[in-house]
């Protein structure tokens, strides 16, 4: 899923982070207590894990956002 695979993303950005709380729901910034920084290198990661490429910086607020722009891209769940 998804999901499962962008955790293992978000954990080697942020180890501390809680995967618990990756949920499409959570807000990077807010929720998951990220900053700038480690959003940009999450999509890096992202990038990487899935073989996409996002044309232009995409500002991500949520977990979800980036789910959908995979399945956007054709990245199935």
């Amino acid at each position: 899923m998804i999901i499962d695979e962008l955790k293992s993303v978000v954990k080697k950005v942020a180890p501390k982070i809680d995967t618990e709380k990756v949920t499409e729901d959570a807000r990077l910034m807010e929720d998951l207590r990220l900053d700038s920084l480690s959003v940009l290198m999450i999509a890096m990661g992202v990038e990487e894990k899935f073989g996409v490429h996002f044309e232009n910086f995409v500002p991500f607020k949520t977990v979800k956002e980036v789910v959908d722009a995979l399945k956007e891209m054709g990245i199935q769940d």
